[in-house]
């Protein structure tokens, strides 16, 4: 009997320990064992889903996982935002934040639902666009501080353009008026199209153009390129100095892209998905490819990323008050 007992116990044990191999092996399986997703809050074919879709591939190839992007456009980009920030924050989950969303949404509304730095994780940055400064063809200005010349000799008699109030698009042309003391009316458009063809129509006389956009136009002659607000001259237009050179140093301003993790992501799989998107942007191709979108790869390294999330939204939430734009309901 006490045989049988003692067989018994012996069995119990190798079936605990067998159990307890298993679970171990199970919790201990590599990150990741199963797809990732990428939210973003653009539809398919626009310049975010180009690139998440460029990096998510990178990410497949290093990881050996498939990343899928899932496209959750609307509600000022809230659809998307919150399928990212309501997921289970274990590194499967992901979301493709862009300054439009990030940053302007809780500088322009009183109850935007989340936080970028209390909801997310920062995980790095991808990208960055500068605005090029452009006017119609038939205006005088070669140059932007002829055209600060031109404007100062009419005061609010020039319009800019933009695609939207309170966009970045917009508070360039703000930050400009403050910077050199011209007055210029603020006419707000639903789309880029509509804004580059009002400027060819002369119905506004500047925009703060991206530069993918505006480039056919520019090569064409339609507009005529006055500055670009990056910090440094743009490989895709060498010939075209920045506002900085123009001496108005004010002026370095552009629209972003980045990676966010719902906050809670464990600390080892935000330093696993940094690696990998920096290598990402080391791969030529992958320069080549934003280049040909008008666009700069990161060049910050990631552990900055949240202190420039930061810094933005400090920086346009103080700006718009200043500037008299009062926050809405959403």
């Amino acid at each position: 009997m006490s045989t049988v007992m003692s067989l018994r116990a012996l069995f119990a044990l190798l079936l605990l320990a067998t159990s307890w191999v298993h679970s171990s092996v199970a919790s201990a399986q590599p990150y990741p064992d199963r797809p990732l997703r990428i939210y973003l809050s653009f539809g398919p074919g626009g310049g975010s889903d180009i690139q998440a879709r460029l990096i998510g591939q990178k990410l497949t190839e290093r990881l050996g996982q498939p990343v899928i992007v899932d496209n959750r456009a609307g509600g000022n980009g809230l659809i998307g935002m919150r399928a990212a920030a309501t997921s289970k924050p274990d590194g499967y989950t992901l979301y493709w934040g862009s300054s439009d969303h990030v940053i302007m949404g809780p500088s322009n509304f009183t109850n935007y639902p989340f936080d970028p730095l209390r909801d997310f994780i920062p995980v790095a940055q991808i990208s960055s666009q500068p605005y090029i400064i452009v006017v119609p063809a038939a205006i005088p200005a070669k140059s932007l501080t002829d055209f600060i010349s031109l404007a100062k000799s009419k005061p609010g008699q020039f319009n800019f353009g933009s695609t939207g109030t309170g966009g970045l698009a917009h508070l360039a042309g703000e930050v400009m008026q403050k910077a050199t003391g011209i007055k210029m009316v603020h006419v707000p458009f639903k789309g880029a199209a509509e804004v580059n063809t009002a400027l060819m129509g002369e119905h506004v006389q500047l925009q703060f153009a991206g530069v993918a956009t505006v480039t056919p136009l520019i090569r064409s002659g339609a507009v005529r390129p006055l500055g670009v607000t990056s910090a440094r001259r743009l490989p895709g237009f060498p010939e075209l100095p920045t506002a900085v050179e123009a001496g108005f140093p004010d002026l370095v301003i552009a629209s972003w892209n980045g990676l966010f993790a719902p906050a809670g992501t464990p600390p080892d799989i935000v330093r696993t998905l940094q690696t990998v998107i920096a290598e990402a942007l080391r791969n030529q191709a992958v320069l080549e490819r934003l280049s040909s979108l008008g666009l700069q790869a990161a060049s910050a390294p990631p552990s900055e990323f949240a202190g420039m999330v930061k810094s933005e939204l400090d920086k346009w939430e103080g700006n718009m008050r200043s500037f008299g734009i009062e926050k809405v309901p959403l």
